[in-house]
């Protein structure tokens, strides 16, 4: 029986290098009904030999050579010879289905871009999902510095027929400073898998131990120094505050250093990458991030599943995933002591009575089937106007 919908992705590496992005590329790309799409991965060269855990038949991979990122040396020029060439846009053509509803997809960021001049190019029906708030961030740079950029991305949609944002910031992101049209942008939630969960172990400890957790990159715009310095002032204040700052990334051994300076060696734990993240969620009381920019982070709502009661900077994906303050607590971003007042003003005897409302709460409205099947809509609409 032939396929409705072939999507043609544009990805580095499969699964991707990238928590939130593998996540995202997984759950979306594995959900999709196998009796309706046929996935064609353009994956990079490099990576080809990487493809692993493919749980579905229908996902072919074509190694490619992509497009180099946009930088300062090359600039514009550089870039638009690349997409000119031809290279990308003859293989695209080239794995067209007759008949099914080719669609190119990309979820770079903020390579983006590259999809949408290849999508124009070839005249396909083409998506951008953009998981970070630095990816529109970036476009905004590029239109600023150069001409060539600004003019492209004029058009509403920068050569997409849709562009998917995961959160609510991000759309009003893109309408406000990119002229993009409200009926050329959807909103539609990362996700995760919902089963197979561990829940949060009781208050087994008797409130003798009171467990932080950070689960994420460790990079500059997640803050976690803010973490350690909001730390440093419950230890203070109480001694039962433990604190795991659970990923790797640049800022990692920095940070390291610098809990020893504070002589909280032992107190905070830095374990690395953990596969298997259910054992820190079983721990954990409070789940904690200070980022000052998000997508749709998958750390937290992967955390308030497991029951664990989130404390998030108050950017606005955060507020999104809380409902406002309904599921879990905000502090003013860039303030350690706001964030330590937080977490002191919760009471803790109240919490596990908070667990099964918010770990309900990301069922209903963060599972990968909701996600799938609002994409499956999406697909369908675009159909229509083919």
């Amino acid at each position: 029986m032939p396929v409705r919908f072939h999507l043609i992705a544009l990805i580095k590496d499969y699964p991707p290098a990238t928590g939130g992005i593998q996540t995202f590329v997984k759950e979306l790309y594995e959900g999709l009904p196998e009796q309706e799409f046929m996935i064609t991965l353009l994956i990079d060269k490099a990576n080809k030999d990487k493809i692993v855990n493919l749980s579905r038949k229908n996902i072919n991979a074509v190694p490619v050579t992509l497009l180099k990122p946009f930088t300062r040396r090359y600039g514009w020029r550089f870039v638009k010879y690349r997409i000119q060439g031809g290279r990308l846009k003859r293989i695209i053509r080239s794995v067209l289905i007759p008949g099914a509803v080719n669609i190119l997809h990309t979820h770079w960021n903020p390579e983006g871009l590259y999809g949408g001049m290849l999508a124009k190019e070839t005249g396909i029906t083409s998506v951008w999902t953009c998981n970070n708030l630095l990816a529109v961030s970036k476009v905004e740079e590029m239109c600023r510095k150069h001409k060539f950029w600004k003019k492209f991305t004029a058009n509403e949609t920068m050569g997409y027929t849709q562009i998917v944002a995961v959160s609510r910031s991000i759309a009003d992101r893109f309408m406000q400073h990119l002229n993009v049209k409200k009926e050329n942008i959807s909103v539609i939630y990362n996700s995760i898998h919902t089963g197979n969960v561990v829940f949060r172990n009781g208050d087994g400890k008797n409130g003798e131990i009171i467990n932080l957790l950070y689960a994420g990159r460790i990079i500059p715009h997640k803050k976690v120094i803010d973490i350690i310095d909001a730390f440093k002032i419950l230890n203070e204040k109480d001694p039962r505050f433990k604190l795991v700052i659970a990923g790797e990334g640049g800022e990692r051994s920095a940070l390291m250093d610098y809990a020893r300076q504070q002589n909280l060696e032992d107190k905070i734990t830095f374990p690395g990458h953990v596969n298997d993240t259910r054992a820190l969620y079983k721990d954990a009381d409070f789940y904690i991030s200070a980022s000052t920019a998000e997508g749709l982070p998958h750390s937290p709502l992967e955390a308030m599943l497991a029951g664990v009661y989130p404390v998030l900077s108050d950017i606005g994906p955060h507020e999104e995933i809380l409902n406002g303050c309904e599921f879990g607590r905000l502090f003013r971003t860039g303030s350690a002591a706001d964030l330590a007042e937080t977490i002191l003003s919760v009471n803790l005897s109240d919490l596990e009575k908070f667990r099964p409302a918010i770990s309900e709460h990301i069922r209903n409205k963060f599972s990968r089937e909701k996600m799938v099947a609002t994409y499956c809509e999406l697909f369908a609409r675009l159909e229509r106007h083919i």
